[in-house]
Formats: C-alpha cells, structure tokens, sequence
C-alpha cells in the first residue's frame, strides 16, 4: 500500500484534551486531499483486582446520556509516562494506588476519527488512599468478577468499546 505525504496540518480546535486538526494530503496519484480528525496524546485503561474480582468504575456519559460500566482510565497529559498517566487516573477514580504497572497491549479506539492510541495497563499491588475525581466526574467504584464482567458485555450493560477492547487484550494474555 502506498502512504499519503502530509503536506500540511493546521489546528482547527482544541481543549485540554485534543485538538481537532486538519490535514492536506497528496495522494500517490498526486492529487490533493483534506482530512480532518481528532488528535490527542492518547489514553490509559487499567486493569487491576483485588482478590478474585476485578476494579470497575460506573460513571454517567453525558454523549451518550446514559451510566457506563468501565474499567478506570481517561486521556493522557504530555508531561507524564504512559505509567505515571495510568497511575494518576487509577488513583483519581477509584481511591487506590497500584504500586506495580506494566503496559500489555495498545490499540486505537475510532480509526479514521482519531490518532490516539490507547494502552492497556496491568497493575497490581493495590493499596487505598485518599483522592478526588475530577469536578466533572461523579464516580461509583464496583467490583466484578470475570464471569460477571462476561455477562454485563453479553447483556450490553457494558457498551464501553475501550473496556471491551481492554478486557479482549487481557484476556488473550492471562486466561485460557
């Protein structure tokens, strides 16, 4: 397959989470083309349990207007680690620190919307502390087992693609 050369990229909007941006690009035949997308330093989930069951956050989207069952996670900021990223987002939404991280898969979440990748963190060593959500979040912790975590994504009562993806990369490395 031949790649398209980027002959320009201009920030359309941006947060403090991504950018929107927009790229011209020359196709091999040389022809011009624009795409626009969603640009971002990228995301953490993480995957820990405490004895046999596994650390699940409940939280409303307000996209989608409805609660969401996922494990922990969120966007990345530029001046911290993958793991120091997932370490912050652990602690913030469910009150426990993990002492031991190792990244164990990546993927993109909405290829052709977005360049963000998504990395999958195993953490063990699971201790409590004290922390604080984000102002926007209102968080419930929850704790499931791996059947029960099978069963809310069979009765879609966990529609989160990025946990769903997690919980595949998690289960290929470390259950039959």
């Amino acid at each position: 397959m031949k790649k398209f050369d980027r002959i320009s990229t201009e920030t359309v909007d941006k947060n403090p989470y991504w950018e929107y941006r927009k790229d011209i690009y020359m196709l091999p035949n040389k022809k011009e083309g624009s795409y626009y997308y969603v640009h971002s330093v990228g995301s953490v989930i993480i995957i820990a349990k405490i004895d046999d069951k596994y650390i699940f956050v409940e939280q409303f989207r307000y996209l989608n207007q409805r609660r969401s069952i996922e494990f922990p996670g969120g966007g990345m900021v530029s001046d911290y680690s993958i793991i120091e990223n997932a370490v912050k987002e652990f602690s913030e939404e469910t009150g426990f620190i993990s002492k031991e991280n190792v990244i164990i898969g990546e993927f993109n979440p909405f290829i052709g919307v977005t360049d963000e990748m998504c990395y999958v963190i195993k953490s063990n060593k699971i201790k409590p502390i004290t922390s604080e959500c984000d102002e926007s979040e209102e968080i419930k912790v929850m704790y499931l087992t791996a059947q029960e975590i099978d069963a809310c994504i069979k009765e879609n009562s966990i529609w989160n693609g990025q946990t769903i993806a997690a919980w595949t990369i998690y289960k290929n490395k470390y259950m039959e």
